[in-house]
């Protein structure tokens, strides 16, 4: 059987517990406790985008799905289908439409996004093929 740990092992245990939980902390922004008017444009930026992000958090209780998750959501399985092989990817394209807009990778999501943004562009201007006469 083993012994009861003493005190001071215990100590020991926790406080190499405590440096492990520091070291994976993520680093503090650079612009943390400077006045807002010294920061650069970049770092205004990600304060105001830390800011916006936390003011989400809070007014949503952590229950928020972004814009383009509830966009890509609502449009139907073969428009998705038809998009994704209008921006180029490739691959079991049926599979693919059923997955959730954050699984795509970041250079997916761009692709469908300029395929979206042409389309809408396009399909814009008619008039006379979405009529029912």
């Amino acid at each position: 059987m083993n012994a009861p740990a003493t005190m001071d092992e215990l100590q020991a245990q926790m406080k190499a517990l405590g440096k492990a939980v520091k070291a994976q902390k993520p680093p503090k922004p650079k612009h943390l406790g400077k006045p807002a008017a010294s920061l650069s444009v970049p770092e205004a930026r990600e304060h105001l985008r830390t800011l916006r992000d936390g003011l989400l958090q809070k007014a949503s209780g952590g229950v928020w799905m972004d814009g383009e998750s509830r966009e890509w959501a609502r449009v139907s399985h073969e428009h998705r289908m038809m998009v994704m092989m209008l921006a180029g990817i490739s691959g079991d394209l049926d599979a693919l439409a059923a997955r959730a807009w954050r699984e795509f990778t970041p250079a997916e999501r761009a692709a469908v996004k300029g395929e979206m943004r042409a389309a809408k562009r396009t399909f814009s201007a008619v008039a006379a093929l979405c009529s029912r006469l």
